[in-house]
This record gives C-alpha cells, structure tokens and sequence, in this order.
C-alpha cells in the first residue's frame, strides 16, 4: 500500500514537471495568413433620411451611417 502511494506520487510530480517541457504547439503560422486572420471586411451602413422642408414637400437622401456623411442629392418624394 506504501508502495502504491510513494510510486503514485512520483508519476504525479513527474507529470507536472515534464508538463512545462513539453509545447502544446509549435506550429507557427506563415506570415500571410497572419495577415489574411487579421484583416476583416466591413461593409458601410447606407440608409436613406427623410426631411420634410417649409414647402410642406418630403425629400429623402442617401446617408452612410458608417462614415457620417450624406451621399448624393435630395430627392423629391412627394
């Protein structure tokens, strides 16, 4: 039984300590994958805003929500 728990023992502490010798990987990935994983395509949010001027008259624009910006002319819609 003392056997058993010294034998035990030492497997155990072994373990631990060829743990840290051993890597989980070494695999290193080439250079232009790094660079693929760490680009990300993003799309602009584009919307159309609404403005009802003193004419009474409703126009509507493009606006790119991403950039903050207005895109085109104001369109006459009715």
């Amino acid at each position: 039984m003392k056997r058993k728990i010294i034998i035990q023992l030492y497997l155990l502490t072994a373990f631990f300590i060829l743990e840290r010798f051993v890597p989980v990987s070494n695999y290193v990935l080439p250079k232009e994958n790094n660079l693929m994983l760490l680009s990300v395509a993003k799309t602009d949010r584009i919307g159309w805003r609404y403005e009802t001027r003193e004419d009474g008259r409703l126009y509507k624009k493009l606006y790119n929500y991403t950039a903050d910006s207005w895109i085109g002319e104001w369109i006459l819609v009715g």
